[in-house]
């Protein structure tokens, strides 16, 4: 399990936990900066984690599709 913040080359990077991968893009492409370390997750950690993520984008798409109703 491992885990990457993907963020604006301008993003002041100090601000990201160490043992977290690193990704840095435009909207041209992208380059790995720093390999994220492996992190085991219990199964019903990583079920949580996955299905909170999972709603989040489901409702953001949602607001693309129809803003008026939220």
């Amino acid at each position: 399990d491992v885990f990457f913040f993907a963020v604006h080359p301008d993003f002041p990077q100090h601000l990201l936990p160490a043992e977290c991968g690193l990704i840095v893009a435009d909207k041209y492409g992208g380059a790995i900066i720093r390999p994220a370390r492996r992190m085991n997750l219990h199964p019903s950690r990583r079920r949580a984690v996955t299905l909170r993520f999972a709603k989040q984008a489901a409702d953001r798409l949602a607001r693309v599709h129809d803003p008026n109703a939220y």
